[in-house]
Protein backbone atom coordinates (compact mmCIF):
# COMPACT_ATOMS: atom_id res chain seq x y z
CA UNK A 1 0.00 0.00 0.00
CA UNK A 2 2.51 2.18 0.81
CA UNK A 3 6.39 1.31 0.72
CA UNK A 4 8.54 2.69 2.96
CA UNK A 5 10.47 5.20 0.74
CA UNK A 6 7.01 6.68 0.09
CA UNK A 7 6.05 6.65 4.10
CA UNK A 8 9.55 8.44 4.13
CA UNK A 9 9.03 10.82 1.62
CA UNK A 10 5.46 11.65 3.11
CA UNK A 11 6.77 11.88 6.57
CA UNK A 12 9.56 14.52 5.30
CA UNK A 13 6.96 16.52 3.61
CA UNK A 14 4.23 16.39 6.72
CA UNK A 15 7.23 17.86 8.79
CA UNK A 16 7.95 20.81 6.52
CA UNK A 17 4.40 21.67 6.46
CA UNK A 18 3.67 21.60 9.80
CA UNK A 19 6.89 22.19 11.49
CA UNK A 20 7.58 19.24 13.49
CA UNK A 21 8.65 15.66 13.25
CA UNK A 22 5.94 13.56 12.23
CA UNK A 23 5.15 9.86 11.99
CA UNK A 24 2.98 8.14 9.57
CA UNK A 25 1.17 5.18 11.72
CA UNK A 26 -1.72 4.36 9.09
CA UNK A 27 -2.19 4.19 5.37
CA UNK A 28 -4.99 3.38 4.04
CA UNK A 29 -5.96 3.40 -0.08
CA UNK A 30 -9.10 5.69 -0.79
CA UNK A 31 -12.26 4.44 -2.54
CA UNK A 32 -10.18 1.17 -4.06
CA UNK A 33 -7.93 3.93 -6.07
CA UNK A 34 -4.43 2.71 -5.22
CA UNK A 35 -2.93 6.19 -6.00
CA UNK A 36 -4.88 8.18 -3.43
CA UNK A 37 -3.87 7.04 -0.30
CA UNK A 38 -5.27 8.82 3.24
CA UNK A 39 -2.12 8.99 5.76
CA UNK A 40 -2.81 9.39 9.37
CA UNK A 41 0.30 10.39 11.54
CA UNK A 42 0.59 10.36 14.99
CA UNK A 43 -1.27 12.67 16.25
CA UNK A 44 -4.50 12.19 14.71
CA UNK A 45 -3.81 14.02 11.40
CA UNK A 46 -3.94 13.04 8.18
CA UNK A 47 -3.84 14.26 4.68
CA UNK A 48 -3.69 12.32 1.53
CA UNK A 49 -1.02 11.02 -0.65
CA UNK A 50 -1.96 10.77 -4.06
CA UNK A 51 1.00 8.98 -6.39
CA UNK A 52 1.19 8.77 -10.46
CA UNK A 53 -0.61 6.65 -12.58
CA UNK A 54 -0.97 5.77 -16.67
CA UNK A 55 -3.80 4.95 -16.68
CA UNK A 56 -7.06 7.09 -17.80
CA UNK A 57 -9.22 8.03 -14.99
CA UNK A 58 -12.01 8.59 -17.71
CA UNK A 59 -12.38 4.57 -17.84
CA UNK A 60 -10.23 4.40 -21.20
CA UNK A 61 -12.42 7.40 -23.24
CA UNK A 62 -9.71 10.02 -23.96
CA UNK A 63 -6.21 8.38 -23.08
CA UNK A 64 -4.12 8.26 -21.23
CA UNK A 65 -2.87 10.66 -18.95
CA UNK A 66 0.73 10.31 -17.75
CA UNK A 67 1.11 13.85 -16.84
CA UNK A 68 -1.48 13.95 -14.58
CA UNK A 69 0.25 13.78 -11.24
CA UNK A 70 2.85 16.63 -12.86
CA UNK A 71 -0.52 18.50 -13.87
CA UNK A 72 -1.88 18.31 -10.70
CA UNK A 73 1.19 19.68 -8.99
CA UNK A 74 1.28 22.73 -11.18
CA UNK A 75 -2.01 23.51 -10.92
CA UNK A 76 -2.07 23.12 -6.94
CA UNK A 77 1.52 25.41 -6.84
CA UNK A 78 -0.40 27.75 -9.01
CA UNK A 79 -3.71 27.80 -7.25
CA UNK A 80 -2.12 27.90 -3.87
CA UNK A 81 -0.84 31.51 -4.17
CA UNK A 82 -4.89 32.51 -4.81
CA UNK A 83 -6.42 35.12 -2.05
CA UNK A 84 -9.36 32.51 -1.74
CA UNK A 85 -8.41 28.98 -1.67
CA UNK A 86 -10.32 27.39 -4.07
CA UNK A 87 -8.30 24.09 -4.26
CA UNK A 88 -7.14 21.85 -1.88
CA UNK A 89 -3.91 23.12 -0.09
CA UNK A 90 -0.63 21.44 -1.50
CA UNK A 91 1.83 20.63 1.46
CA UNK A 92 4.65 19.31 -0.32
CA UNK A 93 5.81 16.76 -3.04
CA UNK A 94 8.78 14.50 -3.97
CA UNK A 95 9.60 14.42 -7.76
CA UNK A 96 11.73 11.48 -6.92
CA UNK A 97 9.44 9.28 -6.00
CA UNK A 98 6.40 10.86 -7.77
CA UNK A 99 4.14 11.72 -5.21
CA UNK A 100 2.63 14.46 -3.89
CA UNK A 101 0.62 14.72 -0.33
CA UNK A 102 -2.43 17.58 0.00
CA UNK A 103 -4.57 18.57 2.83
CA UNK A 104 -7.54 16.80 3.97
CA UNK A 105 -10.40 18.26 3.62
CA UNK A 106 -12.96 18.77 6.20
CA UNK A 107 -16.97 17.60 6.09
CA UNK A 108 -18.75 18.77 3.34
CA UNK A 109 -21.08 17.82 0.31
CA UNK A 110 -20.46 17.07 -3.62
CA UNK A 111 -22.15 18.99 -5.98
CA UNK A 112 -23.08 15.82 -7.85
CA UNK A 113 -25.05 15.13 -4.02
CA UNK A 114 -26.78 18.60 -4.59
CA UNK A 115 -28.01 18.16 -8.70
CA UNK A 116 -29.22 13.77 -7.87
CA UNK A 117 -30.69 15.21 -4.34
CA UNK A 118 -34.58 16.55 -3.42
CA UNK A 119 -33.59 20.50 -2.64
CA UNK A 120 -34.02 22.17 -5.68
CA UNK A 121 -32.81 25.56 -3.35
CA UNK A 122 -29.66 23.83 -2.50
CA UNK A 123 -28.91 22.80 -5.96
CA UNK A 124 -29.09 26.53 -7.13
CA UNK A 125 -27.36 27.93 -4.82
CA UNK A 126 -24.46 25.17 -5.40
CA UNK A 127 -24.63 25.69 -8.94
CA UNK A 128 -23.61 29.51 -8.59
CA UNK A 129 -21.01 28.83 -6.17
CA UNK A 130 -19.67 26.45 -8.40
CA UNK A 131 -20.05 29.31 -11.49
CA UNK A 132 -18.45 31.56 -9.07
CA UNK A 133 -15.18 29.63 -8.34
CA UNK A 134 -14.98 28.52 -11.88
CA UNK A 135 -14.45 32.23 -12.54
CA UNK A 136 -12.20 32.91 -9.70
CA UNK A 137 -9.51 30.43 -11.22
CA UNK A 138 -10.18 31.87 -15.01
CA UNK A 139 -10.16 35.27 -13.23
CA UNK A 140 -7.18 35.19 -11.21
CA UNK A 141 -4.95 33.12 -13.47
CA UNK A 142 -5.79 35.51 -16.39
CA UNK A 143 -2.95 37.33 -16.02
CA UNK A 144 -0.10 34.82 -14.80
CA UNK A 145 1.00 32.78 -17.67
CA UNK A 146 4.62 33.56 -17.07
CA UNK A 147 3.91 32.17 -13.80
CA UNK A 148 2.16 29.02 -14.90
CA UNK A 149 4.71 28.54 -17.14
CA UNK A 150 7.75 28.36 -14.58
CA UNK A 151 5.33 25.95 -12.53
CA UNK A 152 5.41 23.67 -15.61
CA UNK A 153 8.86 23.60 -16.31
CA UNK A 154 9.67 22.74 -13.09
CA UNK A 155 7.57 19.91 -13.05
CA UNK A 156 8.81 18.71 -16.37
CA UNK A 157 5.88 19.76 -18.22
CA UNK A 158 6.01 21.78 -21.45
CA UNK A 159 4.84 25.19 -20.97
CA UNK A 160 3.36 25.33 -24.80
CA UNK A 161 2.03 22.03 -24.60
CA UNK A 162 -1.34 23.03 -25.02
CA UNK A 163 -4.89 22.10 -23.34
CA UNK A 164 -5.37 18.92 -22.29
CA UNK A 165 -8.70 18.47 -24.06
CA UNK A 166 -7.55 20.44 -27.23
CA UNK A 167 -4.91 17.52 -27.34
CA UNK A 168 -8.00 15.36 -27.06
CA UNK A 169 -9.75 16.54 -30.21
CA UNK A 170 -6.27 16.36 -31.98
CA UNK A 171 -6.43 12.83 -31.57
CA UNK A 172 -10.41 12.31 -32.27
CA UNK A 173 -10.30 14.27 -35.56
CA UNK A 174 -10.04 11.49 -38.12
CA UNK A 175 -12.73 9.28 -35.76
CA UNK A 176 -14.73 12.68 -36.01
CA UNK A 177 -14.72 13.37 -39.54
CA UNK A 178 -15.72 9.48 -39.97
CA UNK A 179 -18.26 9.47 -38.08
CA UNK A 180 -19.70 12.63 -39.67
CA UNK A 181 -19.04 11.25 -42.87
CA UNK A 182 -21.21 8.23 -41.11
CA UNK A 183 -24.03 10.47 -40.89
CA UNK A 184 -24.11 11.35 -44.16
CA UNK A 185 -22.45 15.11 -43.28
CA UNK A 186 -20.40 17.12 -45.45
CA UNK A 187 -17.23 17.02 -44.13
CA UNK A 188 -15.48 19.35 -46.55
CA UNK A 189 -13.47 22.46 -44.94
CA UNK A 190 -14.23 20.43 -41.68
CA UNK A 191 -10.13 20.39 -41.03
CA UNK A 192 -9.64 24.02 -41.29
CA UNK A 193 -12.56 24.34 -38.76
CA UNK A 194 -11.19 22.27 -36.61
CA UNK A 195 -7.64 23.52 -36.67
CA UNK A 196 -9.22 26.69 -35.75
CA UNK A 197 -11.38 25.68 -32.38
CA UNK A 198 -8.03 24.21 -31.35
CA UNK A 199 -6.84 27.77 -31.38
CA UNK A 200 -9.36 29.12 -29.89
CA UNK A 201 -9.23 26.82 -27.07
CA UNK A 202 -5.48 26.78 -26.62
CA UNK A 203 -5.96 30.61 -25.51
CA UNK A 204 -6.54 32.82 -28.14
CA UNK A 205 -9.68 34.10 -26.40
CA UNK A 206 -10.03 34.24 -22.79
CA UNK A 207 -6.56 32.61 -21.85
CA UNK A 208 -6.06 31.35 -18.02
CA UNK A 209 -5.64 28.41 -16.66
CA UNK A 210 -8.58 25.46 -17.20
CA UNK A 211 -9.49 22.94 -14.76
CA UNK A 212 -10.02 20.34 -17.70
CA UNK A 213 -12.98 18.18 -15.61
CA UNK A 214 -15.05 20.28 -13.25
CA UNK A 215 -17.39 17.48 -13.09
CA UNK A 216 -20.00 17.73 -10.34
CA UNK A 217 -17.98 14.46 -8.26
CA UNK A 218 -14.85 16.99 -8.71
CA UNK A 219 -16.57 19.77 -6.62
CA UNK A 220 -17.14 19.85 -3.06
CA UNK A 221 -18.98 22.61 -0.84
CA UNK A 222 -17.69 23.09 2.14
CA UNK A 223 -19.25 25.50 4.75
CA UNK A 224 -20.39 27.24 1.03
CA UNK A 225 -17.09 27.13 -0.14
CA UNK A 226 -16.70 25.83 -3.49
CA UNK A 227 -13.47 23.85 -3.87
CA UNK A 228 -12.07 22.10 -6.63
CA UNK A 229 -10.85 18.95 -6.77
CA UNK A 230 -8.67 16.32 -9.14
CA UNK A 231 -6.50 18.60 -11.67
CA UNK A 232 -5.17 15.81 -13.73
CA UNK A 233 -6.45 17.38 -16.92
CA UNK A 234 -5.65 20.87 -16.27
CA UNK A 235 -3.83 23.12 -18.29
CA UNK A 236 -3.44 26.65 -19.70
CA UNK A 237 -5.94 27.38 -22.12
CA UNK A 238 -9.08 29.34 -23.04
CA UNK A 239 -11.13 29.98 -19.78
CA UNK A 240 -14.13 29.09 -21.74
CA UNK A 241 -13.30 25.43 -21.46
CA UNK A 242 -14.49 25.29 -18.10
CA UNK A 243 -17.42 27.77 -18.75
CA UNK A 244 -18.84 25.58 -20.92
CA UNK A 245 -19.34 22.68 -18.44
CA UNK A 246 -22.76 25.39 -17.10
CA UNK A 247 -23.95 25.78 -20.62
CA UNK A 248 -23.77 21.81 -21.76
CA UNK A 249 -23.07 20.17 -18.38
CA UNK A 250 -21.08 17.68 -17.92
CA UNK A 251 -19.54 16.76 -20.99
CA UNK A 252 -16.56 14.53 -19.78
CA UNK A 253 -18.72 13.06 -16.93
CA UNK A 254 -21.15 10.04 -16.03
CA UNK A 255 -23.78 12.64 -15.55
CA UNK A 256 -23.43 14.01 -19.43
CA UNK A 257 -27.29 16.15 -19.93
CA UNK A 258 -29.06 18.91 -19.52
CA UNK A 259 -30.14 21.01 -16.73
CA UNK A 260 -33.17 23.44 -16.65
CA UNK A 261 -32.11 27.08 -18.01
CA UNK A 262 -33.89 28.16 -14.37
CA UNK A 263 -31.09 26.73 -12.71
CA UNK A 264 -28.31 27.08 -14.99
CA UNK A 265 -29.13 30.91 -15.90
CA UNK A 266 -28.49 31.99 -12.22
CA UNK A 267 -25.16 29.94 -12.63
CA UNK A 268 -24.43 31.83 -15.68
CA UNK A 269 -24.93 35.56 -14.26
CA UNK A 270 -23.08 34.57 -11.12
CA UNK A 271 -20.29 33.39 -13.78
CA UNK A 272 -19.96 36.63 -15.90
CA UNK A 273 -20.48 39.29 -12.79
CA UNK A 274 -18.04 37.37 -11.33
CA UNK A 275 -15.65 38.33 -13.68
CA UNK A 276 -17.26 41.56 -14.55
CA UNK A 277 -16.27 42.83 -10.87
CA UNK A 278 -12.31 41.44 -11.19
CA UNK A 279 -12.16 43.30 -14.35
CA UNK A 280 -12.23 40.47 -16.63
CA UNK A 281 -15.43 41.61 -18.41
CA UNK A 282 -17.14 44.41 -19.96
CA UNK A 283 -19.58 45.02 -17.14
CA UNK A 284 -22.27 44.89 -19.93
CA UNK A 285 -21.55 41.14 -20.58
CA UNK A 286 -19.38 39.03 -22.65
CA UNK A 287 -18.81 40.38 -26.54
CA UNK A 288 -18.58 38.55 -29.46
CA UNK A 289 -14.92 37.04 -28.74
CA UNK A 290 -16.45 35.45 -25.73
CA UNK A 291 -19.64 33.67 -27.60
CA UNK A 292 -17.02 32.57 -30.62
CA UNK A 293 -14.64 30.82 -28.27
CA UNK A 294 -18.44 29.39 -26.43
CA UNK A 295 -19.41 27.91 -29.83
CA UNK A 296 -15.54 26.64 -30.44
CA UNK A 297 -15.97 24.76 -26.98
CA UNK A 298 -19.24 23.38 -27.71
CA UNK A 299 -18.06 22.16 -31.30
CA UNK A 300 -14.94 20.62 -29.78
CA UNK A 301 -16.71 19.01 -27.12
CA UNK A 302 -18.93 17.60 -30.16
CA UNK A 303 -15.85 16.67 -32.21
CA UNK A 304 -13.97 14.71 -29.41
CA UNK A 305 -17.33 12.57 -28.19
CA UNK A 306 -17.13 10.77 -31.58
CA UNK A 307 -15.14 7.88 -31.73
CA UNK A 308 -15.43 4.27 -32.67
CA UNK A 309 -17.63 1.59 -31.32
CA UNK A 310 -17.67 1.23 -27.91
CA UNK A 311 -17.86 -2.39 -26.53
CA UNK A 312 -21.41 -2.24 -26.35
CA UNK A 313 -21.69 -1.02 -29.96
CA UNK A 314 -22.12 2.54 -28.99
CA UNK A 315 -20.68 5.11 -31.22
CA UNK A 316 -20.55 8.06 -28.86
CA UNK A 317 -19.91 8.15 -25.15
CA UNK A 318 -23.85 9.84 -24.89
CA UNK A 319 -25.13 7.03 -27.17
CA UNK A 320 -25.03 4.27 -24.44
CA UNK A 321 -27.67 4.28 -21.86
CA UNK A 322 -25.50 3.23 -18.93
CA UNK A 323 -23.86 5.43 -16.75
CA UNK A 324 -20.38 4.03 -17.94
CA UNK A 325 -20.07 2.75 -21.08
CA UNK A 326 -19.60 -0.36 -21.71
CA UNK A 327 -21.15 -1.90 -18.48
CA UNK A 328 -23.25 -4.87 -18.53
CA UNK A 329 -26.45 -2.15 -18.39
CA UNK A 330 -25.35 -0.66 -22.12
CA UNK A 331 -28.56 -0.49 -23.86
CA UNK A 332 -30.05 1.69 -26.75
CA UNK A 333 -29.65 5.19 -26.62
CA UNK A 334 -29.45 8.50 -27.85
CA UNK A 335 -27.40 9.68 -30.52
CA UNK A 336 -25.48 12.86 -29.75
CA UNK A 337 -24.76 14.17 -33.09
CA UNK A 338 -27.65 13.47 -34.86
CA UNK A 339 -30.85 13.99 -33.29
CA UNK A 340 -33.31 12.48 -35.63
CA UNK A 341 -31.45 8.74 -34.73
CA UNK A 342 -33.85 8.38 -31.65
CA UNK A 343 -34.83 10.01 -28.51
CA UNK A 344 -32.93 12.33 -26.21
CA UNK A 345 -31.14 11.17 -23.00
CA UNK A 346 -33.83 11.16 -20.79
CA UNK A 347 -31.83 8.33 -18.79
CA UNK A 348 -28.70 9.84 -18.46
CA UNK A 349 -29.58 12.66 -15.66
CA UNK A 350 -31.25 10.77 -12.91
CA UNK A 351 -34.76 11.25 -12.11
CA UNK A 352 -33.85 14.05 -9.58
CA UNK A 353 -34.45 16.19 -12.69
CA UNK A 354 -38.02 16.13 -11.85
CA UNK A 355 -37.42 18.05 -8.35
CA UNK A 356 -36.72 21.33 -10.56
CA UNK A 357 -39.75 23.32 -11.10
CA UNK A 358 -41.61 23.14 -15.04
CA UNK A 359 -38.61 20.94 -16.46
CA UNK A 360 -39.45 20.61 -20.16
CA UNK A 361 -40.66 17.68 -21.91
CA UNK A 362 -37.73 16.31 -23.63
CA UNK A 363 -38.60 15.01 -27.33
CA UNK A 364 -39.81 11.15 -27.09
CA UNK A 365 -41.63 12.30 -23.26
CA UNK A 366 -45.23 12.26 -23.23
CA UNK A 367 -45.47 14.32 -19.87
CA UNK A 368 -43.75 15.69 -17.15
CA UNK A 369 -43.18 12.78 -15.44
CA UNK A 370 -39.10 11.92 -14.13
CA UNK A 371 -37.28 9.24 -16.41
CA UNK A 372 -36.88 6.08 -14.55
CA UNK A 373 -33.69 5.88 -12.16
CA UNK A 374 -31.02 4.66 -12.83
CA UNK A 375 -28.04 3.64 -10.49
CA UNK A 376 -25.57 7.17 -10.50
CA UNK A 377 -22.55 5.14 -11.53
CA UNK A 378 -20.16 3.28 -9.37
CA UNK A 379 -18.10 6.07 -7.89
CA UNK A 380 -21.45 8.31 -6.52
CA UNK A 381 -23.27 4.97 -5.34
CA UNK A 382 -19.77 3.76 -3.54
CA UNK A 383 -19.69 6.98 -2.18
CA UNK A 384 -23.30 7.72 -1.25
CA UNK A 385 -22.69 4.95 1.78
CA UNK A 386 -20.69 7.54 3.66
CA UNK A 387 -22.64 8.77 6.79
CA UNK A 388 -24.47 12.06 5.95
CA UNK A 389 -22.73 15.31 5.91
CA UNK A 390 -19.19 13.65 4.91
CA UNK A 391 -17.31 14.25 2.29
CA UNK A 392 -17.50 11.14 0.15
CA UNK A 393 -13.82 9.16 -0.79
CA UNK A 394 -14.25 10.21 -4.93
CA UNK A 395 -13.83 13.90 -4.05
CA UNK A 396 -10.11 13.15 -3.87
CA UNK A 397 -9.70 10.74 -6.35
Amino acid sequence: MLGSDERRAAERILAEAWGEAVAVRAAEVVAGRRHVVRLSADDGRTAILKRSRATDSGGGRWGDEPAGLASEWTALDLLGAMPEPVAPRLLGGDATRRLIVIEDLPPGRLLAHSLLGSDPVTARADLVAYAEALAAVGAGSRDRAAEHAAACRRRGLDPGGGSWWVRVIGRRREGFLAFAADLGLPTAGADAEIAEIEQILDGEIAPGFVHGDPCPDNIVLIDGRCCLLDFERSSWGSVVLDAAYLIAPFPSCWCFAGLPAEAVGPALAAYHASLAAAGQEPAHGPGRDWDRAVAAALAGGSSRAATPSHGCGARTVATCGAPRPCGPACGPGWRASSPHRGPPPSRRWPASLAYWPSRPVRRGQTSQSPPTRRSPGPELARSSRRPAGTVPDRMIS
